[in-house]
């Protein structure tokens, strides 16, 4: 571990070493680099809406889908400082897409660490501090520019999340928490000794079935949790489902 520490900051030294200074000159010697100018901004927006999926939000046709809050800053910057709606409907599509589907948390608050589909529908269940502290600000940022109340409860949520689940107790914060967990005793085998549903399981905190709906509320709201977040009869007790909207 020390080798591969120091071998890691051998590599950063590099990295930093690299960097021009402010007042270098360029390969041409034509003096001191130049700020970035205010076309860079457009250019770099212009590059995220191209990547848009317009018809579930996120960015990327195929295959997972992660949150990228900064590319969603970015958005959200340009259509501020030119007024392009193509640009705030980006950024609010993708809001969208993943506070109503499974990968944020409808319970508890918070976001998984990615979909593992285009339409935000299954996560990875963990949950890392990295996206719970950057996508609270990108969902204030959007009930600023949109005026939506949904993107502050949304915030609010992630942040109380936060403080509940991630803060440690002598200061600081956890980086993750882990995306496996013991299946509820509804969902085990009756031998639990040679069960292998009651090994840890991905996602089996945050799962539902509908009989587990049905024994913590009562009709008719139990019929209109499941219908509202699409907990449905699946081939075996234990095609549990994650909540969304």
């Amino acid at each position: 571990m020390k080798r591969r520490a120091d071998q890691w900051t051998e590599s950063a030294r590099d990295e930093l070493e690299s960097v021009p200074t402010p007042d270098a000159t360029d390969p041409d010697g034509e003096g001191a680099a130049s700020p970035p100018g205010d076309d860079l901004l457009d250019t770099a927006a212009a590059a995220a809406l191209r990547g848009y999926d317009e018809e579930h939000g996120g960015f990327g046709s195929g295959g997972a889908k992660f949150p990228m809050p900064g590319r969603i800053d970015l958005l959200m910057r340009a259509y501020a400082r030119s007024g392009r709606d193509a640009l705030l409907s980006a950024a609010t599509g993708t809001l969208d897409g993943m506070a109503n589907g499974g990968m944020y948390d409808q319970i508890g608050g918070g976001f998984h660490r990615y979909a593992v589909d285009r339409e935000w529908t299954v996560p990875h269940f963990e949950k890392m501090l990295y996206d719970n502290a950057e996508l609270p600000m990108a969902y204030l940022d959007g009930y600023r520019l949109s005026g939506d109340p949904a993107y502050a409860r949304v915030a609010s949520e992630s942040l109380a999340f936060l403080d509940r689940e991630l803060r440690h107790e002598d200061g600081g914060f956890f980086s993750t928490l882990d995306a496996r967990s013991r299946p509820p005793a509804s969902r085990r085998g009756e031998d639990e000794s040679e069960s292998a549903e009651d090994e840890d399981v991905e996602g089996a905190f945050y799962v539902w079935t509908p009989e587990e709906v049905d024994a913590v509320l009562d009709e008719p709201a139990a019929s209109l949790a499941k219908d509202r977040y699409g907990i449905r009869p699946g081939a075996t007790s234990s095609a549990a489902r994650p909540f969304r909207r």
